[in-house]
């Protein structure tokens, strides 16, 4: 029997397929133009991430003979997440700063756009503040919004790794 990957060499191979996922989201829902078959891809793809985690993790629990823990399965999500936001936050990046310049106040206009929609004071103060924010030039960089998506994703990849995980657990204890 060959010796399995160790959970680092799992996450961070499957962090690249992760992060190509995750990037095709991003793209397919930034699209200029809102260009609804994109859109609707998008938002299956994003639909669809707890899946394509669940087999990720499943494959990486099988190539060690299903042997790893439930915190070896947790962790090797995690690196997932970490690597493949790191491919997110670059691809995100050089799409805000270069292909797309307009992108996080063109963001800003449509959500002010929607606020004022609703037709409350309350929302209406808030599109206010929306304006205010652009109006001042406090609207937050690409840089910004990348180091963010990374925080992000760290996060809820943790928490979604820990839901597939368990799963994953369970249910291969009831095969057995």
């Amino acid at each position: 029997m060959q010796k399995p990957p160790t959970i680092y060499n799992l996450g961070a191979h499957d962090g690249w397929k992760l992060g190509v996922y995750l990037s095709a989201i991003f793209l397919l829902q930034s699209l200029p133009g809102q260009w609804l078959p994109a859109m609707l891809a998008g938002n299956l793809m994003l639909i669809m991430l707890p899946v394509f985690v669940y087999i990720l993790l499943k494959k990486g629990y099988r190539k060690c003979y299903g042997k790893t823990t439930f915190s070896g399965v947790w962790l090797h999500g995690i690196i997932a997440f970490l690597c493949g936001s790191l491919i997110l936050a670059v691809v995100a990046y050089v799409y805000m700063r270069f292909a797309n310049p307009t992108f996080i106040s063109d963001q800003f206009d449509t959500v002010t756009m929607a606020y004022r929609g609703f037709g409350t004071p309350e929302t209406t103060q808030i599109a206010d503040q929306l304006e205010k924010l652009k109006d001042k030039h406090m609207l937050p960089s690409p840089i910004q919004l990348a180091f963010s998506m990374i925080w992000l994703f760290g996060f809820l990849g943790s928490i979604l790794s820990m839901i597939v995980a368990a799963i994953i657990r369970l249910t291969s204890r009831k095969q057995k």
